[in-house]
This record gives structure tokens, C-alpha cells and sequence, in this order.
């Protein structure tokens, strides 16, 4: 082998051992995090394997010496070494290298790369801000960190930017501009500084409020407001007014107008005025007061009001006056007024007997020359654009001649009637007066009756000539007579029929019903006779009455029954015609009523005899059936023959004799059973 051979295996077996001795050694850094929090101290240990050497650090290429800045190297055993960084300053971010030159020469090196961090913090302390509406507002944000954070601007949780109108924008130095600050811009902004990188999420937060001073104002300057004046009308006047602070609010309003009707809210900013009467009309003034100016807003309040027509009453006034009445009305807008007939809805015109003046407020109507027809309701009526009201006059005169009057002979009594309506004169009849005489006698014989009662004069002698004549009476006066009729009384005769009054009257189940006898044919009444029975009964009932008798009365009749009545008069002469009338007893009401008077039972003479018919049908039915299965007898016993041709099974036969005497005996037996039933009966 060659020296030169030699020394390349002596030089690689060296290599070798070098390699060798290398492998069994190392070196490491020990850290806690790599990031290290501003002015914070942190430290690192670097420790050394395999054998013991010498320990040196490092910063970017540059030996750290002991004590050097605000670095301690600290010596813990042969093998370890401690770097201590105080108060960790933004340039001591870096790349740190431990190196360790162990004895037998080998170096090693170990590296850690330390970043100096800083969580977001805002220095802007400023929280509260006050501007004024229309002002250009700035609220800074300064805030600090490492890495520098990004700052977002929020309001009501959401961003503040408002890319549509520009007003809002955040400016170099995170501070937040608003252009032209009005009142929907007060509140609460949050300004947020993130910090995110790596497993960082940190955010520093300051809330600031800002509050946004105004003048009041308000929505109008002049407003109008219309109402209709009465107990019950109420009206509202507002004052839209904003402004902060809120403003004090005042009302001025007019002298006429009573103050003690008036109600505010609980900020004055409505007034309500209960009640309203014209004198409440005219300007009311809403002013509105804060530090920051004055505004002030007028309301105009127009009052209309409802016609109001003078009480007219009752004029009373004689055939041939003159009457003369005003009718006055108030309102507002000043009604019209015109006069109306209340019987047939004419407006008055003026005309041969009549005059209409018109005033401002009243409307005066004259009548010349009055007559019985002039008489009754005449309406006065104002109306405007708010309501219509009326006043009625009661022109009241003496009833007018009756007309067109006719005389109906009797032997002893007249009967007078009216083909045309009587004129009242406005005022209701009171009674009529009949007057009569004979056609020789110079002396008139006279009676009052009622205005609803007959007109029938009585107590006159048969066949005589007579001069009738009536005239009516009201609350004004009597009027004038009518025309005088001549008629002669006829022969004795039978009674007129009797007059029913009126309509009956029930209590309980008696029936009363009042009549009179107008005239007895010349011939006094001997009796009455009530005859009258039920709808769904055959037999009549009949009664008699005395001759002095007014009312017929009907006792224990049936419940919810209709019945017929018939009232004959009856004097020497004979019997009158009929005077008839149906009736209904209806069922009581209550059971107190039911048990206050006798009752009946509710079911007629027919629905008991239809009972009694139905039972007997009954027994008879089962009486045949118990024949027929007992003794082969009865009427299912001929039907069975007739209809079959033979006997049933089980009849027994006759023989031809005594078939002989069973038919010829068979008809006497009925007839004396009839006849024993007819007795019975």
C-alpha cells in the first residue's frame, strides 16, 4: 500500500470519528411562547447534550453580552445557559441563536425567533359629545397595538357608513366624521380596534355617546281647524314641536274663550277644548321654548254652529183676524228660514191673503183674514251647512160649519152623519151640538155629545116634521151652524139593532162588551137577547138581558177559544136585526194570572166528543176480535165467510131449523137493543 493511500484512510477514519462524536451531541432553545407582550420580560434557556462546552448568544449574527441593554445572560451549570429579556422593547424582536462549542471542538447551534406583540388598546378617552343640529361632528378614535389594529366605527350594531348620502365617513386617524348632524344621529357609537393574526383575536372597544342639541320646530307654521260648536263637541289642537332638550310649550288663545274647558297633555303639546261654543273661535298660539332658540305656531279655529229656532207656541185667533208670528233663528253660517203648511208639507209663498218677509235672522209670516181651514201646524225651519232645526206653530181657530150633513129618520130619533171631514180649526173637537125643533115650534131644543159619540137625537114623536141642525165645538170657541134640514120621523116599528160601542174587554175567561140603543122604534125596549157560541161548537147558548142593560158580560168561557155574539133589541113591535161581534180569550199569560180566575179546560166540545168516538171504536174493535176467537162470531167472523166462502176451522154447524130461527129472531134482537140504547140515552 502507499503513504499516499495511507493518509486518505487515516484522514477518513478520522472523518469518521469526528462524525461519531458529533452524533452524540445536540442542542436546544426552551421558550414559552415566541411572542412576547411589549415591556413584558421574557426568557429562554439553552441547554447543551452529550457533553459539557461553552455557551454564547446571539441576535441577528451580533454576540449578546451580560448586562448588555436589557439583556441578562445567566450561567445555570456547564450545560445550560438563560437569556432574560426586561421589558421587552419593539426592537428586541428578532431571531436569537445559542451556540455551544463543546470541549472536543464540535460547535452547535440552536435558534428561536421571538416577535414583540401589543394588544389593541385605544388612548381616546373622550366618551360623551354634544352638538348642534346642522354642525359637521368628529369623534377621534386613537388607538394603538402591535401589529397597529384596524378600527371599525358601529351605531346600533351595525356600520356607520352611509355610502348613499356621504354624510358619514371615518378619517385618516380612525376618527368618525358626520356632515350636517341632525337628530337621528344621537345615540351610542362603539369604536373597535381588532388585532387579527396568527391565533390572535383581541378588540378594544370605547362607547361614545353623543347627544344632538336642537331648536324646537315644527312641522307647520299655520294649520286651520274647523268644528262644530255643541255640549258634546270636543276639539283637539295640537303642537308638532321637536327639539332637545324637549321644549317648554305654552298656548295663548282668545279672551272670549273660557279657559276652565280646557285639558293638556302631560308636555302641553295638545290641547283639548271639551264643550265647544262659538266664543271659543279665533287664533290660538302654540310657542315652544328650549336653550337653543324659540318657535312659535299659530291655529286658526273655526267654530261653526247648529241652527237654533225660537220657541212659537199657540196663537189662537177668531175667523176674520189678522195673524202675524217672527221666526227667529240663530247659527253660524246664518241659516235660511222658511215656513212649511205641517199637513200636506207646502212651503208657504206669498200670496192673496198671505205675506212672507224675510230679515237677516228671522222671517216674519202674516195671514189676513182667517178662516176655520187657516187652522193648525205650521213649521218654521232654519238650516245651514251643520244641521237644520224647527219650531212648529199651533194656529188654533173655532171649528169651521159642519158640511154636507144628512138625516136619517127613525119613528122616534134622528140619525145624523157627515159626508165631508169637519174643520177642526187646529184644535181638537171637543163636543158637537145637536139642535132640533118641530118645523112649527119658534124654539130650538138642543144636547151636547161628545166628539167621538153617535149623533142621534132621541125622545121624538113618529110622524112628525123636524128642523135639525149641529155646529161643533174645540178649546177656542163654537163655530158656526149647519145648514138646516128638514125630515120626518117614521111609523112604530121594530128597534133599530143595537151599537157596539166599542171593542170588548177579556179578564181572565169573561168576555165584557158595551152597547147602546140608539133608537127602540118608537116603542120602549122590553129586553135584550144574547145569543153566542163557540167556532168549533153546534150549540148556541142564549141569554136576556133587562131593557136599561149597557154592557153584556160573558162568564167561564174556554181559553184560546173564538167565539160569535149576537145582541138583539126587542120591544112590542118585534125583534131588531143583529148586532154582531167575534172574539178570542186568549190562553194567560202566567200560571198567578191562570190562577187568579175560574178556568176551563183548553180543549172544545169537539175535541172531547172526537176522544169518546175514538175510545168507543177501540172497545168495540176488541170486543168483535174477542168474538171472533172465542165464539166465531162478530163482524171479522162475516167478513171471513163473505170474502172465503166458508166457515172458519172450528165453527160449529147449524141445522137447517135452527139456521131458520137464528135469522128471523136476529133482527128483533138488534131492535130492541136500539131501543134500550136510545132510552138509555
Amino acid at each position: 500500500m502507499s503513504i499516499a493511500a495511507l493518509l486518505t484512510r487515516a484522514a477518513l477514519w478520522a472523518a469518521l470519528a469526528a462524525v461519531a462524536a458529533g452524533l452524540g451531541k445536540s442542542l436546544e432553545i426552551v421558550s414559552n411562547s415566541g411572542d412576547v407582550e411589549l415591556k413584558n420580560s421574557h426568557f429562554m434557556v439553552c441547554k447543551a447534550r452529550g457533553g459539557e462546552g461553552t455557551i454564547t448568544w446571539h441576535k441577528d449574527e451580533e454576540e449578546i453580552e451580560d448586562g448588555q441593554d436589557n439583556f441578562v445572560i445567566t450561567k445555570i451549570d456547564e450545560v445550560s445557559s438563560k437569556l432574560t429579556i426586561k421589558n421587552a422593547r419593539r426592537e428586541d424582536g428578532g431571531t436569537y441563536i445559542c451556540s455551544c462549542e463543546f470541549e472536543d471542538g464540535i460547535v452547535k447551534t440552536a435558534k428561536q425567533t421571538i416577535t414583540i406583540i401589543m394588544k389593541p388598546k385605544i388612548l381616546t378617552t373622550t366618551s360623551y359629545y354634544e352638538f348642534l343640529a346642522g354642525e359637521d361632528a368628529t369623534m377621534p378614535c386613537e388607538v394603538t397595538g402591535i401589529p397597529m389594529p384596524t378600527v371599525t366605527w358601529k351605531f346600533k350594531d351595525r356600520g356607520v357608513i352611509d355610502s348613499t348620502s356621504g354624510r358619514i365617513s371615518i378619517l385618516p386617524g380612525n376618527s368618525l366624521q358626520i356632515q350636517n348632524i341632525s337628530r337621528v344621529d344621537h345615540g351610542t357609537y362603539v369604536c373597535e380596534a381588532w388585532i387579527k393574526a396568527k391565533e390572535r383575536n383581541e378588540v378594544a372597544k370605547l362607547s361614545v355617546s353623543v347627544v344632538v342639541n336642537a331648536p324646537p320646530h315644527m312641522r307647520t307654521h299655520e294649520q286651520e281647524k274647523s268644528v262644530v260648536a255643541g255640549p258634546a263637541s270636543n276639539v283637539s289642537l295640537t303642537c308638532p314641536v321637536s327639539g332637545h332638550p324637549p321644549p317648554s310649550i305654552s298656548w295663548a288663545s282668545p279672551e272670549r274663550s273660557d279657559q276652565s274647558r280646557y285639558q293638556f297633555n302631560s308636555d302641553h303639546s295638545e290641547l283639548i277644548i271639551h264643550s265647544v261654543s262659538k266664543n271659543d273661535e279665533g287664533v290660538y298660539n302654540c310657542t315652544a321654548t328650549n336653550a337653543f332658540g324659540t318657535y312659535s305656531s299659530r291655529i286658526v279655529l273655526g267654530v261653526s254652529v247648529r241652527p237654533d229656532v225660537q220657541q212659537l207656541g199657540t196663537r189662537e185667533a177668531q175667523p176674520g183676524e189678522t195673524v202675524s208670528v217672527t221666526c227667529q233663528a240663530t247659527g253660524d253660517p246664518t241659516p235660511t228660514i222658511h215656513w212649511v203648511r205641517k199637513s200636506d208639507g207646502q212651503i208657504l209663498r206669498p200670496g192673496d191673503r198671505m205675506d212672507i218677509r224675510e230679515d237677516t235672522r228671522s222671517t216674519t209670516f202674516t195671514l189676513r183674514q182667517i178662516v176655520p181651514s187657516d187652522g193648525g201646524m205650521y213649521t218654521c225651519i232654519a238650516s245651514n251647512t251643520v244641521g237644520k232645526a224647527s219650531q212648529d206653530l199651533s194656529l188654533q181657530t173655532p171649528p169651521a160649519a159642519p158640511q154636507q150633513v144628512r138625516a136619517h129618520a127613525s119613528p122616534t130619533s134622528v140619525r145624523l152623519s157627515l159626508d165631508a171631514p169637519l174643520a177642526d180649526g187646529g184644535s181638537p173637537l171637543l163636543q158637537l151640538r145637536l139642535q132640533w125643533r118641530e118645523v112649527a115650534a119658534s124654539e130650538w131644543r138642543q144636547e151636547l155629545v161628545g166628539a167621538g159619540d153617535a149623533l142621534v137625537i132621541t125622545g121624538l114623536q113618529p110622524y112628525t116634521s123636524y128642523s135639525v141642525r149641529l155646529s161643533a165645538i174645540n178649546g177656542v170657541g163654537e163655530g158656526n151652524v149647519s145648514q138646516e134640514q128638514t125630515v120626518r120621523t117614521v111609523g112604530i116599528r121594530e128597534p133599530d139593532k143595537p151599537v157596539i160601542s166599542k171593542e170588548g174587554t177579556s179578564e181572565g175567561n169573561t168576555y165584557r162588551i158595551p152597547f147602546k140603543q140608539l133608537d127602540d122604534g118608537g116603542k120602549p125596549i122590553i129586553k135584550y137577547i144574547v145569543r153566542y157560541r163557540s167556532e168549533d161548537s153546534q150549540l148556541e147558548k142564549e141569554m136576556e138581558l133587562p131593557p136599561d142593560s149597557k154592557e153584556v158580560i160573558l162568564k167561564d168561557l174556554d181559553y184560546n177559544t173564538e167565539y160569535g155574539v149576537e145582541i138583539l133589541a126587542v120591544n112590542s113591535n118585534g125583534t131588531s136585526a143583529p148586532a154582531n161581534i167575534s172574539f178570542l180569550i186568549p190562553q194567560p199569560i202566567s200560571t198567578k194570572d191562570a190562577r187568579s180566575s175560574p178556568q176551563k179546560s183548553g180543549m172544545g166540545t169537539g175535541g172531547i166528543v172526537g176522544i169518546v168516538m175514538v175510545i168507543f171504536l177501540v172497545v168495540l174493535i176488541a170486543a168483535d176480535a174477542t168474538c171472533f176467537y172465542t165464539n166465531r162470531c162478530g163482524m171479522l167472523m162475516c167478513i171471513a165467510v163473505n170474502l172465503l166462502g166458508r166457515r172458519p176451522r172450528g165453527t160449529k154447524g147449524l141445522d137447517p131449523e135452527e139456521a131458520e130461527i137464528s135469522t128471523v129472531n136476529l133482527p128483533q134482537k138488534k131492535e130492541q137493543s136500539n131501543a134500550a140504547t136510545f132510552t138509555e140515552a
